[in-house]
């Protein structure tokens, strides 16, 4: 990433697609969820955040802006009874330094992207938390996510966390850098 905004519009198809791929097949988000809504709007991942959810008649809790800090996260999550939580890797980190949010008896699943997910951070989630962890990987210019994996397939096994497979309406491949296939 260059860390600066690319402007990548999206198209209602794909923004559809994700939505409705992320709801059924990943996220199994329905009428009984509540997915924390933190990102701006105009930041990729709030398309994973919010629209998967209403598409499905989850609720949505809103995160004020005074939650960008851990403490403040954690207070909303416990305020609204998260079911779901998007942070990168970076994120989660942190989380799982409090004792609050390691014992938030909501929080169902989580999902990591937009960093690489290192090995330690997976396991201790794994060991810590009574949730899912979900590592998710996917370009803005494809409607942010196209790969996943539920992290208890490689917990203990890897020191990063693999991408996951596609999600279904995707294909990834391993391309060297002048584009041709690493694996078949």
């Amino acid at each position: 990433t260059t860390g600066r905004p690319k402007g990548v519009m999206q198209s209602h198809r794909a923004l559809r697609h994700h939505a409705q791929v992320f709801a059924d097949e990943i996220g199994q988000i329905g009428a009984d969820r509540t997915v924390l809504f933190k990102s701006s709007y105009t930041f990729d991942l709030s398309f994973s955040e919010l629209f998967p959810a209403l598409i499905r008649g989850a609720c949505v809790a809103v995160a004020p802006p005074a939650a960008r800090g851990v403490r403040q996260l954690v207070q909303t999550i416990q305020a609204h009874a998260v079911t779901d939580v998007f942070v990168t890797p970076t994120r989660l980190r942190l989380l799982m330094d409090r004792e609050d949010f390691r014992a938030c008896g909501s929080v169902e699943r989580v999902y990591s992207a937009g960093e690489a997910l290192s090995g330690d951070v997976r396991d201790t989630f794994l060991q810590q938390v009574d949730a899912e962890l979900y590592n998710l990987y996917g370009t803005t210019e494809m409607c942010c996510g196209q790969t996943g994996l539920n992290c208890a397939e490689e917990a203990g096994s890897a020191a990063v966390t693999s991408i996951g497979r596609p999600w279904p309406g995707y294909d990834a491949q391993v391309v060297a850098p002048d584009g041709t296939p690493v694996v078949d």
